[in-house]
């Protein structure tokens, strides 16, 4: 259900939320124990941003924070699971982040990407899990805490 691919930590299912909420669906609990026992079990993943994105439809703000609340949920359930708060950031990056115009469907997610793993910076330290398109509307990618491990 999930598994380590380079600097990503890839899902086989969608993160379902009910519609216009944060709220996770129970269908996709299952998703969010895989991702936190691979977490548990792979110590040397320091730190990983989960990244909300959204569809173009709707307000660019409101999709924004609404994405910022998906990936806080997500973030919350993950350390009922088990794992270590200072892990984790949750980033909401809104419609930014397209990845299929023609199908609004794969551009409503939720991204796990590993920005220090056995004390190594990796790719995503630079840019996050955002991209271009929310670096020029002001998502800047952030450092990781000093809180973080090492």
């Amino acid at each position: 259900m999930a598994e380590v691919q380079g600097d990503d930590i890839r899902i086989h299912e969608v993160i379902a939320f009910k519609h216009d909420s944060a709220d996770i669906q129970p269908k996709s609990r299952n998703v969010i124990a895989a991702v936190a026992e691979l977490m548990n079990a792979h110590e040397e993943i320091n730190f990983v941003e989960v990244a909300g994105h959204a569809s173009k439809s709707g307000d660019a703000y409101y999709n924004r924070a609404l994405t910022q609340r998906r990936a806080n949920a997500v973030m919350a359930a993950l350390v009922e699971e088990g794992v270590d708060p200072y892990r984790l950031r949750a980033v909401g990056y809104g419609f930014y982040c397209e990845l299929d115009s023609n199908n609004p469907d794969v551009n409503r997610r939720v991204e796990f990407k590993v920005m220090r793993r056995g004390g190594k910076r990796t790719k995503y330290t630079y840019t996050g899990g955002g991209c271009e398109g929310a670096t020029d509307k002001g998502i800047k990618p952030q450092p990781i805490p000093d809180t973080a491990p090492r």
